[in-house]
């Protein structure tokens, strides 16, 4: 929460040790989804997905970053951010700057200008759903799995673990912050 002067806030979560949340709309819009044990460290186990209703009004910046642990982080990239709450809380991506790593992640190339998607609304682009076909997760669903930080989202032989396009495996921890 400190870094680059501070004020950020924890709005996603995959720290790969615990079931992620499976969100109905409302819940992904209104409440803090959260599942597993929280007891304090980012890297213990726990999954969060706060409600989107709440995102702009945590400022414009969107922090990206993927790696092995909070602490052995292999790409970071910042992003202007907005999400339009008419459309589905479609995210708007723009400003890309890559901080640490050799790519952009698939959060900016998939899912920029995409709405959100539910177990219980399927808004993506895909013909079938893709949070059904990935564990139901909650994403913003253009091409089903580049770039999704939940991955499989524990669907039957997928790993729940956040995917950096362009890698060749997922990778243990991933987050979302906004200053």
């Amino acid at each position: 929460m400190t870094f680059d002067g501070g004020g950020w806030t924890l709005v996603l979560l995959n720290g790969g040790h615990a079931t992620p949340p499976k969100p109905f709309w409302d819940q992904l819009v209104n409440e803090n989804n959260v599942t597993g044990n929280v007891d304090g460290s980012l890297d213990s186990g726990f999954d969060l997905f706060l409600g989107v209703k709440y995102w702009n009004m945590l400022g414009t910046t969107l922090r990206a970053e993927a790696g092995w642990s909070s602490s052995s982080i292999l790409h970071r990239s910042l992003y202007d951010f907005s999400l339009d709450a008419a459309a589905s809380y479609t995210i708007h991506l723009s400003n890309p700057q890559l901080l640490v790593g050799t790519e952009q992640s698939g959060l900016f190339t998939y899912h920029n200008n995409h709405p959100l998607s539910s177990r219980d609304r399927d808004n993506d682009a895909y013909g079938g759903s893709c949070s059904s076909a990935y564990g139901y997760t909650a994403w913003w669903y253009g091409n089903c799995w580049s770039g999704s930080f939940w991955g499989g989202g524990g669907a039957s032989g997928y790993e729940n673990a956040p995917y950096w396009t362009g890698q060749s495996n997922a990778f243990t921890w991933g987050a979302l912050w906004v200053r």
